[in-house]
Formats: structure tokens, C-alpha cells, sequence
């Protein structure tokens, strides 16, 4: 019978930098690179573990949006002309709403689960161990086209 076990910390380590794997000859810039190692290094040495620093990191996302919002409204307005009123309810607002009710599930979510078991394994204790396998490393690109280029795409499904 085969035996089930996790990852280790040093298997996973061993996984390359993903760009390199999709791209061949790709080189990320430096800083990403940098930036990726050291988000590696901080998961390895078990620092994103606890959920207290977990909660810490989505509470500073919260803290964060808050102190800028009317930075992040007034550079929604000027580059992309939304109305305030839109950037501030309908997206600050909605990441504010996602994070506070992901610190106050987080527990729920990522604790460790009892699982059921039938027939003769009904007496076993079994135990579904949401532990973390690694870091995602998500980087946001984004494509500034001049309304100018835009008027011909979007006007025919507005008419």
C-alpha cells in the first residue's frame, strides 16, 4: 500500500521560478526575481505559519486602502474618469468588505477539518490538514490604450 505524505519545504523549494518553466529562454527582470526568492525565503522559514500574521497582512491591506482612499479615488478619476462615488464603493470598498470577512473567517477556512469516514473506518480518526504548500507571486499588467484607438471597438455593441 502506498504511504500519503505531504510535500516538504525542500521539495517544494526545488520547484523552478515559473516563468522559467513556461518560457524557454525567458529571463524575469531582476527585481522580480529578487522579489519571488524573497517571498520563497519568508514562506520557508515558516513567518506566513500563523494565522495572527496572516490576519496582520489582510488588516494592513484594509489599513492601506483606507489611509489612500481618496489618493486611489482622485488617480481613478483623473486616469480612467470613473466617478468617485464608483471607485469608492464599488471597488475600494468591496476589497475592504472581502478582507475584513476573510480576517473574520480565516479560522473557519484554513483550520484543520475532522472528516467523516463509512463503514469500517467509521471508528478511525481522520483529519484534513489545510496547511500551505508555497507562495503565489501575482503581478498585475496592464494595457493603457488611448480612448482614441477604443471608439471603434466599443461603438458598435453600444449602438
Amino acid at each position: 500500500m502506498a504511504e500519503f505524505r505531504s510535500n516538504t519545504i525542500e521539495e517544494i523549494d526545488e520547484v523552478p521560478f515559473l516563468p522559467d518553466l513556461l518560457l524557454s529562454g525567458y529571463q524575469a527582470d531582476p527585481v522580480i526575481a529578487q522579489a519571488y526568492k524573497t517571498l520563497q525565503a519568508t514562506f520557508r522559514a515558516g513567518t506566513t505559519r500563523p494565522f495572527s500574521w496572516r490576519k496582520h497582512q489582510l488588516n494592513q491591506v484594509i489599513l492601506m486602502l483606507r489611509e489612500n482612499i481618496e489618493a486611489i479615488a482622485q488617480a481613478s478619476m483623473t486616469d480612467l474618469r470613473k466617478p468617485r462615488q464608483e471607485i469608492v464603493a464599488g471597488e475600494v470598498g468591496l476589497i475592504i468588505q472581502r478582507a475584513t470577512r476573510s480576517v473574520a473567517q480565516l479560522d473557519e477556512w484554513a483550520g484543520d477539518e475532522t472528516v467523516p469516514l463509512q463503514g469500517l473506518q467509521q471508528n478511525w480518526s481522520a483529519t484534513l490538514l489545510k496547511h500551505p504548500k508555497g507562495v503565489v507571486f501575482v503581478i498585475s499588467c496592464v494595457l493603457i490604450t488611448p480612448p482614441s484607438q477604443c471608439e471603434s471597438l466599443f461603438a458598435p455593441p453600444l449602438a
